[in-house]
C-alpha cells in the first residue's frame, strides 16, 4: 500500500522530494509558491481519497490529513521549526475532521475547535 501511495505522490509532484519520516508520516519537499503548494496538496488529498487501494485482496479507501508549511528561500529557518510547524499543522488538520489540507494561511472556526493563525 505504501508503494501505491508513493507512486500518488510522485504523480502530482514530480520529481520533488518525497520522504518516509515515519510510520504513517512523510514529508513532501514542493518548490512553489504558497498558493500553488496548496492547490498542489488539495489535488493530492482528493486523490487519494478517491483512489482504491488493494490490499490483501481487499480494497481499501484512505484520507491524507496533511500539514503544509510555507517558507521563503532568504530566510535562515532551521529544519527542526519547519517540521514542528509542518506536524502542529497536522495535528490541526487531524482535530478538525481529518483529511484536509492545513496550513499558516488556514482559518479553521469549527464550533470551538482550535482557530490556527500565522
Amino acid at each position: 500500500m505504501l508503494v501505491h501511495l508513493t507512486q500518488l505522490f510522485k504523480k502530482h509532484l514530480g520529481d520533488e522530494h518525497v520522504y518516509r519520516f515515519g510510520g504513517e508520516e512523510f514529508t513532501l519537499v514542493v518548490n512553489d509558491d504558497i498558493e500553488v503548494a496548496i492547490i498542489t496538496m488539495d489535488k493530492l488529498r482528493t486523490d487519494i481519497q478517491n483512489h482504491q487501494f488493494t490490499y490483501m485482496q481487499s480494497t481499501l479507501n484512505i484520507t491524507i490529513s496533511i500539514g503544509l508549511v510555507g517558507i521563503d528561500a532568504h530566510e535562515h529557518t532551521h529544519l527542526s521549526e519547519i517540521l514542528r510547524l509542518a506536524d502542529n499543522y497536522l495535528y490541526l488538520a487531524k482535530n478538525n475532521g481529518r483529511n484536509c489540507v492545513v496550513n499558516g494561511l488556514t482559518k479553521i472556526s469549527n464550533k470551538g475547535k482550535e482557530t490556527l493563525t500565522k
